[in-house]
């Protein structure tokens, strides 16, 4: 992983989101991008839709928990500005599962 101009903590979230998408997300991000992917685990199968948004946090090290240790890296900032938003939508489930009351998923995804 490359942390180099960016932050531990931007390259980081970028590492997780890119995790889940299987795509290597870019160094330079712009309002909107989105990234889609599929994941399974123990019978469940998961799709995430995630989308890049600039402006729901400040572009600073401002109010940032430890900032004048993870700001100080090129002079950039603890935080870009951009959120990751994640969509996660069940797509399928156990046939044994009584965790949540059954319904057909392919309801949920027309609503």
């Amino acid at each position: 992983m490359d942390f180099k101009p960016r932050l531990l903590l931007t390259a980081f979230r970028d590492y997780i989101m890119g995790n889940i998408s299987q795509t290597k997300i870019p160094a330079t991000l712009v309002d909107g991008l989105t990234f889609s992917g599929t994941t399974s685990w123990r019978n469940w199968t998961y799709v995430t839709n995630i989308v890049y948004r600039a402006g729901l946090a400040p572009n600073t090290n401002d109010g940032i928990n430890h900032n004048y240790t993870v700001g100080t890296l090129a002079g950039v900032n603890a935080s870009d500005g951009f959120v990751a938003l994640m969509n996660v939508m069940i797509t399928s489930a156990p046939e044994s599962c009584v965790c949540f009351p059954k319904y057909d998923l392919r309801d949920a995804h027309s609503q």
